[in-house]
């Protein structure tokens, strides 16, 4: 099924509601979730400890030291990408009036976005459509914003032909899908959000990269055109497996 775009939502809950919410979202909210026809899947990650002291850079409130330990990401089957975050909003209506609801969180949603482009490193041969289905041990999201609205067709060029495919290059990363939101708000105009898939812990993975950024900058690689690329967020989450809490 193709993944025409995502939903992908930060969640804070306090430690007292921990277990409760991991248990509503795996038997509850998740496969209810799932279930909606307009939905390709979802799946949830956590941002341990040791992944927020990863996170860097930090420029929105939402990602503070503590906060946005959960991340979720929901995919859309369906090109009306914002008809597919109205059934999820629809879905958790109903649960509320159920009684089904969790409602003890606070979350932040970056969504609907549309799905604009999707890579892989290039020994793996998987077709683009695949890879948001791609097995991984980690993701890490980098959020970011165009600065000059006039330069955006460069920048996408430039993450499409250079910085990606750079990034793909550095062992540890898997593969990557670039989204943009579907109804930009005016107030975070350029906004964009790139998700990779990582087949090593974090910690090695950004390392690598870092390693690897003297030479990508002395090449001329590393700086995107007019440098008009603010990045707001980054930082990775493992996967979680359903019921197993070893994180609490």
């Amino acid at each position: 099924m193709r993944v025409h775009g995502m939903g992908i939502g930060f969640v804070d809950v306090k430690p007292e509601h921990a277990l409760e919410y991991n248990r509503w979202w795996d038997l509850t909210m998740g496969p209810e979730n799932a279930a909606l026809s307009e939905l390709a899947g979802a799946r949830r990650y956590v941002a341990t400890p040791e992944y927020q002291a990863l996170r860097g850079p930090v420029e929105e409130p939402t990602f503070e030291p503590g906060r946005a330990a959960y991340c979720h990401v929901y995919s859309y089957a369906t090109e009306n990408v914002a008809a597919g975050m109205g059934a999820m909003a629809a879905l958790a209506a109903r649960l509320g009036t159920e009684g089904r609801g969790f409602g003890k969180g606070r979350s932040s949603y970056e969504g609907p976005q549309r799905l604009v482009n999707a890579w892989s490193r290039s020994d793996l041969g998987i077709e683009p459509v695949a890879i948001p289905y791609i097995g991984h041990v980690a993701i890490q999201v980098s959020i970011g914003r165009i600065t000059e609205k006039a330069r955006t067709a460069e920048i996408e060029a430039w993450y499409d032909q250079v910085h990606i495919p750079d990034i793909l290059e550095t062992p540890g990363f898997l593969a990557a899908v670039h989204l943009v939101p579907v109804d930009p708000d005016p107030e975070r105009d350029g906004r964009f959000m790139n998700l990779f898939y990582l087949d090593a812990h974090p910690a090695r993975a950004l390392a690598a990269l870092r390693e690897r950024m003297p030479g990508l900058r002395d090449r001329g690689r590393l700086e995107a055109p007019g440098k008009a690329v603010r990045l707001l967020f980054g930082g990775p989450f493992r996967p979680l497996i359903p019921l197993e809490y070893d994180f609490l």
